[in-house]
């Protein structure tokens, strides 16, 4: 589970930075302004990967509280 999560991390910070990096270049911002969004985009991308990774070792312990309760 956790190297599946580790994978579709890495691949969903590949897509954000190929389309950030495509429109930055469409609207020719300049390199500082490129930079800057890629910095954002990594910090909003891990942040938003970390929810889901505590949200599902949560979940997972919860099932097997449950399931050990039985």
């Amino acid at each position: 589970m956790q190297r599946t999560l580790s994978f579709i991390t890495g691949l969903a910070i590949l897509i954000v930075f190929l389309i950030w990096g495509n429109l930055a270049t469409k609207l020719d911002l300049s390199t500082v302004l490129t930079i800057i969004g890629y910095i954002v985009l990594l910090v909003i991308t891990t942040i938003i990967m970390t929810i889901i990774t505590v949200y599902i070792q949560n979940k997972k312990a919860v099932d097997e509280d449950k399931s050990r309760d039985k």
